[in-house]
């Protein structure tokens, strides 16, 4: 089994992966000269959880990890850039509980 460092665990992701497709809508916007709003940025921001996949993959020399990963094209139908942001959080040795057990 290889030793994995844990750095960050997935809010730690979930809110980096966040901030960057934020930075990165607003500075497509920037260079094609769009004028952002609050609504607009509401949109964008309720985009970024329905971007979201998961999946769990194992490897049978490294263990199980949860591979979450967030991708998409720019918000702006003009700009053709892509957006892609992924990571392997480790799952071996981790505390698993049932749901009653996290709702009670």
């Amino acid at each position: 089994m290889v030793a994995v460092r844990k750095k960050h665990g997935y809010s730690y992701h979930y809110q980096k992966a966040l901030q960057e497709w934020m930075e990165f809508n607003t500075q497509s916007a920037k260079k094609l000269n769009i004028d952002v709003d609050g609504h607009e940025l509401g949109y964008i921001r309720d985009h970024f959880d329905e971007m979201e996949q998961v999946k769990i993959v194992y490897d049978w020399g490294k263990g199980h990890f949860f591979k979450v990963k967030w991708e998409s094209r720019s918000w702006w139908a003009d700009d053709h850039s892509h957006f892609y942001y992924c990571v392997m959080l480790d799952i071996d040795n981790v505390n698993l509980k049932q749901p009653n057990e996290v709702l009670s």
